[in-house]
């Protein structure tokens, strides 16, 4: 019927508006309750025609945003974001993992979620050649998970020490039979998002900061053994070996 008199017209398998300012008259006569009621009836169609799609996750956000459902938009955004990373699109997966750490301060965020957002945020701009913006995402995203970075020299070096005897105990109850017990599910989720973002640790050195990363990379150790991470894939001990070949203690290294 809209088509017959003008007001649709048909865009190969799509319909849409003949004209611009039809759509912008009918939404501005909107009431606000309707139209966020439109915009949740459409999030919740993409949803059931295109399940578990992540290359719709980014519009049905977008109708969540737009229904005020923050919660559910800020999941929605957080999947578009993980998708456009691995795709190669680290401009649109900063905008989106902004967009989530933004309505997360709306909702009561679960940490896992609070933390898979600024490890993602901080993945993308440090693909973006972003090194002040990664930092400004990893920082939060370690306070967040329950470990600060130390602003002052002893409490580095405090940090440091703990790193050093987490390591040191780990291998003792392991040697005793005594294993530590797995870390919960929760836990895990927000051990491999933190061990996500220590890709970048690098980030320390181009920003003369080298005892950061060194205290990164002691961190990311305990996270990979913590995880029981095969030996052959952990990437923290080789950037640990690369970074003390550059001290005196190089010698001992290669022996």
């Amino acid at each position: 019927a809209a088509a017959a008199v003008g007001i649709l017209e048909a865009d190969g398998a799509m319909w849409r508006f003949s004209h611009d300012k039809l759509r912008e008259r009918i939404l501005s006569e909107l009431a606000p309750a309707s139209r966020r009621a439109l915009h949740l009836r459409i999030a919740l169609g993409l949803q059931a025609v295109y399940p578990g799609d992540d290359v719709h996750a980014a519009a049905i956000a977008y109708h969540f945003h737009e229904a005020d459902r923050p919660a559910l938009a800020a999941h929605e955004y957080a999947r578009a974001g993980r998708a456009a990373l691995l795709r190669g699109a680290p401009f649109e997966a900063e905008g989106h993992f902004a967009k989530v750490i933004e309505l997360h301060e709306r909702t009561n965020a679960s940490r896992v979620a609070r933390v898979q957002a600024y490890s993602g945020l901080t993945q993308a701009r440090y693909a973006l050649g972003k090194l002040q913006g990664s930092f400004e995402a990893l920082a939060p995203m370690f306070a967040t998970a329950g470990w600060p970075i130390p602003d002052q020299p002893l409490k580095m070096a405090v940090d440091v020490g703990q790193q050093l005897y987490e390591l040191s105990v780990r291998r003792i109850r392991e040697k005793l039979g005594m294993p530590a017990p797995p870390p919960t599910a929760a836990e895990r989720q927000i051990l491999d998002a933190v061990l996500w973002a220590l890709g970048i640790g690098e980030v320390f050195v181009w920003m003369a900061q080298p005892e950061l990363f060194f205290l990164c990379l002691l961190r990311g150790l305990n996270i990979e053994e913590g995880l029981a991470v095969p030996e052959n894939e952990r990437h923290m001990l080789i950037g640990l070996l690369f970074m003390l070949s550059f001290t005196p203690l190089r010698r001992v290294l290669l022996d």
